[in-house]
């Protein structure tokens, strides 16, 4: 279906549904639309016509695909000089004016790009149809085959109420100048890649930002004496650093910069290190372990820090607990570890994180629990990090505390062996009021969510 929304979804179901969705007009109001695809299939442009339509007068949330859509001919036919504009438009081109003519109702818009569509954009659309789009406030550009949308952000800049920004699949590349940036008054912002330079100076001027998610890229070596930066509004922080073959000392001086003493919700991952020469190895190790401890201290100057998130890291279990220990006030934890190293590093689960979390003195406030792991990540001397009960006994450890017991745990282990947990204890935790669920992942090909899962002990409805 190349324009569908949740209202056809559920009006597809039974009468009772379709009644439902015809007479809730917020149903209809979040549409995709593939304008490459739309002379392919009869009936477009009247059913996104009808979504329009039963949407009413509801904010709209529009995707739209441009991917090898012809938009310089589009841009072409809207000329005022062109009188055969009637006769050579395709259904594509009526199918966009339409939707533009609702541009005033679009509060979140997303766009779809390639390399040869985006200059058409950039160049002639944005700037002939931003004064239309006068109540967005988001704003998703996904640029496939590369590209820089910096140009775009300067487009955007103009719209008055924008306040959040996603760009996927292209480098923010500061075209002007690294101490400027086209739309500080942002709240949210998402980049796929930003070299961390760029990342301070956004840092600096969006005094507003809340939530950032950025992947961080070195394209040069830093600077000495990067500014320090204490950003008092971040709440919500998703940060990731690339694999680096070497040294870390960019990534040090990174983090022992950066301060966000309202941060709330930080979600980190450390690309595994999968390069490094054996006549480096000693440099290497020195220079990760200076990592660590900045790291280490920059959660602690994080102290309002309720959620962690930690992706495929690096980091050896004693480094974790570490972390853990400097941040007191962690409710939900969850780690997902999926790939390996082999430089003489420990894993970074073992049995020794399930039996310091049973303690409770690790973070004492733990509320939800998940962990996701392959198993060459971790003991590989031991049958199994799992045996002799560990992630039973920490489960049952954390119920016994009154005033913060764990209320929900995941635990998915990729690929053979069979987890060997406990399915007797952990009923009976669950009967007890613990949300608990084992999925025992054993397809190797696929990591989509859902491929070749196997739930040894599912969730059960009314546990949560």
């Amino acid at each position: 279906m190349h324009c569908h929304s949740t209202g056809s979804h559920l009006g597809a179901i039974c009468r009772n549904w379709r009644n439902v969705s015809l007479s809730t007009p917020g149903l209809w109001a979040a549409m995709f639309v593939d304008l490459e695809d739309a002379p392919r299939f009869c009936g477009t442009l009247e059913r996104v016509q009808t979504h329009l339509e039963r949407s009413k007068s509801c904010p709209l949330s529009i995707t739209l695909s441009f991917l090898n859509f012809n938009l310089d001919h589009s841009m072409e036919l809207i000329t005022p000089s062109n009188d055969n504009s009637a006769a050579s438009a395709s259904t594509s081109h009526h199918l966009l004016m339409l939707i533009l003519q609702h541009a005033h109702r679009i509060r979140r818009l997303s766009v779809v790009l390639n390399h040869n569509v985006y200059p058409a954009f950039v160049s002639s659309f944005l700037p002939h149809f931003r004064g239309r789009f006068t109540d967005v406030t988001e704003v998703t550009l996904t640029s496939r085959f590369g590209g820089h949308p910096y140009a775009a952000l300067d487009e955007l800049s103009e719209l008055p109420l924008i306040r959040s920004v996603s760009v996927h699949h292209g480098a923010v590349v500061m075209r002007h100048s690294p101490t400027t940036f086209p739309i500080p008054q942002v709240t949210n912002l998402s980049f796929d890649m930003a070299e961390i330079s760029h990342f301070f100076t956004i840092l600096s001027l969006c005094q507003k930002l809340q939530c950032m998610e950025v992947a961080l890229w070195v394209a040069r070596p830093l600077d000495k004496g990067l500014p320090a930066v204490s950003h008092s509004g971040m709440r919500c922080l998703d940060l990731t650093l690339p694999q680096y073959r070497s040294h870390f000392d960019d990534y040090t001086e990174l983090v022992n910069f950066l301060t966000f003493p309202a941060l709330t919700c930080f979600s980190f991952a450390l690309r595994c290190i999968t390069a490094v020469f054996p006549h480096q190895m000693e440099a290497f190790r020195n220079s990760f372990q200076s990592f660590v401890d900045a790291f280490a201290c920059f959660v602690a100057r994080c102290p309002s820090i309720e959620e962690f998130s930690l992706d495929d890291s690096s980091f050896e279990d004693q480094h974790l607990l570490l972390f853990l220990n400097k941040m007191p006030n962690v409710v939900a934890l969850d780690i997902r570890v999926l790939t390996t190293h082999d430089f003489g590093l420990k894993p970074t689960i073992t049995s020794r994180i399930f039996k310091e979390l049973g303690n409770r003195q690790v973070v004492p406030k733990l509320k939800d629990l998940r962990l996701e792991i392959a198993p060459h990540t971790v003991e590989r001397r031991c049958s199994s990090f799992l045996e002799n009960g560990v992630f039973e006994e920490m489960l049952v450890r954390r119920r016994e505390s009154q005033e913060h017991r764990l209320r929900s745990a995941y635990l998915k282990v990729r690929q053979l062996p069979r987890p060997p947990v406990d399915c007797d204890v952990l009923r009976k935790l669950r009967r007890e009021g613990l949300a608990v669920r084992v999925v025992h992942h054993i397809s190797s090909d696929s990591y989509s969510p859902g491929a070749g899962e196997v739930d040894i002990l599912p969730y059960v409805i009314g546990s949560m």
